[in-house]
């Protein structure tokens, strides 16, 4: 069983080698994973830095890489990103100030199954986002370096939702 579960694995990892990142073509685009940052008054998103590996591929998007969605400074984010159907998606991230010094850092695991798709919240601030938050599935609070807050109780809030790609929930 375990030589059938690796078989497939090599033939996604194959499929998808040399494939766009984005997950809008091919197979897998049933499976992935985007991310956002809500900026606030002391944290850009070009201090961000995030990297998640579903097991087969490793990869970094800075800040740079996040469009402005609205074209207002509100919301940044990645697009869709294929992953493999299957295994763990491992996201790590840093806070880094324009000075080269970290304010925050983090690392945490999400289950990929087909079908589904992640978006992962970056959130700086002092009010916890799952407060009247819909189809919002975990969080983790990462503190901030204390010389850099705004507030004593700014924290970098990483929250997580997920659905279905072909049959959504509508909250």
């Amino acid at each position: 069983m375990a030589a059938v579960i690796a078989g497939v694995l090599l033939l996604v990892a194959l499929a998808i080698g040399g494939r766009s990142l984005r997950s809008d073509e091919g197979p897998l685009a049933l499976v992935d994973v985007e991310f956002y940052f809500y900026p606030s008054e002391h944290f850009d998103v070009k201090m961000l830095t995030v990297t998640f590996s579903d097991g087969i591929r490793k990869r970094t998007f800075t800040g740079v890489d996040f469009d402005d969605y609205n074209g207002d400074g509100q919301l940044f984010g990645t697009g869709r990103l294929a992953t493999l159907p299957l295994g763990r998606l491992t996201v790590s991230f840093t806070l880094t100030s324009e000075e080269g010094v970290l304010l925050s850092s983090g690392k945490f695991d999400l289950p990929l199954k087909p079908d589904w798709g992640w978006g992962i919240d970056f959130m700086p601030g002092s009010h916890n986002p799952l407060e009247g938050c819909f189809g919002c599935l975990g969080a983790q609070v990462f503190l901030i370096n204390p010389g850099f807050r705004a507030a004593p109780d700014d924290a970098l809030y990483v929250v997580w939702g997920g659905n279905s790609i072909s049959n959504p929930a509508v909250y």
